[in-house]
């Protein structure tokens, strides 16, 4: 009885591969359509490879192609899907693929597009229409989707991410961290924290008195504050070896570090320049509004406050100015 439902299953599969498919088990026991010599257990265009279970070959170069195509009805609620792939165990040193796709040519072309996976969705409930669907589960770290350019591969992920990328990244329109309506090029919801210079043909800051409450002209006395500030010239000092790795931010006061660091840094010429500025904790002292700590206790100088409080000194000097002129003129 079993041979006669085998004999059947087989028949229905040559059947639904068209009048012109040829079926046959070789001697080694393995199914084999349009194809001779397969190596896989079951083999249609080709004769695959005997580390898969199933091969198949589209040897038909027309336009439209598809080596395989799956369809599910859509199902009243609850999920659907229309494949599934899955590694169900290995070991602990295995290299575990769900799904791979690959569209890439041997050669490089002017013409045409290749698409490694190709995701569409719509339709659905607004706002739950996902072309690309990626999810990290379990506690160690990782990314749900990561990419990377050529010469990047993988790499250990230092935490857990919905996206790592290891290359370029561009972005055509706005791009919005922490808000989902971006106005601008780059716009930001809370604080910016950057380990290098920050480059820009100018800088805006807020200023407009709408946007302001509880405005009140700044006392005298700038001119003796100003003048008990230290400028100093200085270098930064190098972050710590074991911070950098773990993509910490860079400390002030983490002593001596080993030679060998500035290697694994970026932006070694930062560490390197010589600098002109004043020490926050000298500015905090006498100006404490214009001192602000970051999470780990660093602390920080708004300088472009600190033009305001020139300005109120440059006037405090100016009225004392004034002032010996008239003395002078009597």
């Amino acid at each position: 009885m079993k041979k006669l439902v085998s004999i059947f299953v087989l028949g229905f599969i040559v059947l639904s591969f068209g009048a012109f498919a040829q079926l046959n088990i070789n001697s080694s026991g393995n199914v084999e359509i349009d194809t001779n010599g397969a190596a896989s257990r079951f083999s249609i265009g080709g004769v695959g490879f005997s580390n898969s279970k199933a091969y198949i070959f589209n040897s038909n170069t027309s336009s439209s192609q598809k080596g395989l195509e799956v369809s599910q009805a859509l199902t009243s609620s609850d999920w659907s899907y229309a494949t599934i792939s899955s590694v169900v165990s290995g070991s602990s040193s295995a290299k575990v693929v769900g799904v791979r796709g690959s569209g890439y040519k041997s050669a490089a072309y002017s013409t045409g597009m290749s698409f490694g996976v190709y995701g569409v969705a719509g339709n659905a409930q607004s706002g739950y229409n996902y072309g690309v669907f990626g999810q990290i589960l379990g506690t160690n770290n990782g990314a749900a989707i990561f990419g990377s350019t050529p010469g990047k591969y993988e790499t250990p992920v230092n935490g857990i991410y919905a996206g790592y990328f290891r290359g370029n990244v561009y972005v055509e329109n706005n791009l919005g961290v922490g808000l989902t309506n971006p106005g601008y090029k780059l716009e930001v919801n809370g604080d910016i924290n950057a380990m290098g210079y920050v480059r820009s043909n100018g800088v805006i800051l807020t200023s407009d008195s709408r946007k302001k409450t509880d405005i009140q002209v700044l006392k005298n006395g700038n001119l003796s504050k100003l003048n008990s500030l230290k400028v100093v010239t200085f270098k930064y000092k190098q972050p710590d070896l074991n911070a950098e790795k773990l993509d910490l931010r860079m400390q002030q006061d983490t002593g001596k570090v080993e030679s060998s660091v500035s290697s694994a840094i970026q932006n070694p010429e930062l560490y390197q320049q010589m600098q002109i500025g004043l020490l926050a904790q000298d500015l905090q002292k006498v100006y404490p509004d214009l001192v602000i700590a970051d999470k780990e206790g660093v602390l920080g100088i708004n300088y472009t406050g600190l033009v305001a409080v020139l300005v109120a000194a440059v006037k405090e000097q100016q009225t004392e100015i004034d002032a010996l002129k008239l003395q002078i003129g009597k």
